[in-house]
């Protein structure tokens, strides 16, 4: 066999190997998930959604806002994904982006490219990234409660997004235990209740 032969060969096996996998794991991550997914459900008053070739996600209500858990799994080009979000009634046009602070932000920072909101805590300054279209705003909302929530879930490396009423906070992960999904979900439910008291 020439080379070509030998490289398409491998490919091959590779892609039969990726495949077995997939079919001897699937099930049982889908399996886990739905246990973890119903024991939320239960507390929460939820309804878990079992599609038969797809992972299972959940919908419950908190305070008339649909809250949404859902899992995507990765790609060649994109992680897989945890992705908490919920609809606000949030009457401002407030955007706002939350990620931990990383080496290329800070190169980026040094030289002057990003610019970032500050809310005045070195701590929390220092470990994450925000961006904004109203830094007095994201002051109001990032009270020690909601940075407790988000510096509790700091491990996950969550990426929070508030855009067009929208909260939603993503890890490029499938998380598997309830006690991270958790997290997630307490800092959204925070986070709407926050931007109630805003509101009123």
């Amino acid at each position: 066999m020439d080379y070509t032969e030998i490289l398409v060969l491998l490919w091959i096996v590779i892609l039969v190997v990726g495949i077995v996998v997939y079919i001897v794991t699937f099930p049982r991550k889908r399996r886990k998930l739905i246990e973890i997914l119903e024991s939320i459900a239960i507390k929460r008053g939820g309804k878990v959604s079992k599609p038969s070739f797809r992972l299972p996600s959940l919908k419950f209500n908190y305070k008339n806002r649909i809250v949404s858990l859902r899992f995507y799994l990765g790609s060649k080009y994109s992680p897989s994904q945890t992705i908490v979000s919920a609809t606000t009634t949030f009457s401002q046009d407030l955007e706002m982006y939350i990620f931990k602070e990383g080496k290329m932000f800070d190169i980026l920072k040094k030289v002057g490219v990003e610019k970032e909101v500050e809310i005045g805590s070195d701590y929390f300054d220092s470990r994450f990234v925000i961006k904004g279209n109203n830094q007095d705003m994201i002051r109001d909302l990032l009270d020690y409660r909601i940075q407790e929530k988000i510096i509790d879930a700091e491990h996950l490396y969550p990426i929070i997004s508030l855009d067009n009423g929208e909260i939603e906070i993503k890890v490029n992960t499938i998380l598997e235990d309830e006690t991270s999904i958790e997290k997630l979900i307490n800092l959204v439910t925070s986070m709407i209740d926050r931007l109630d008291e805003l509101n009123r």
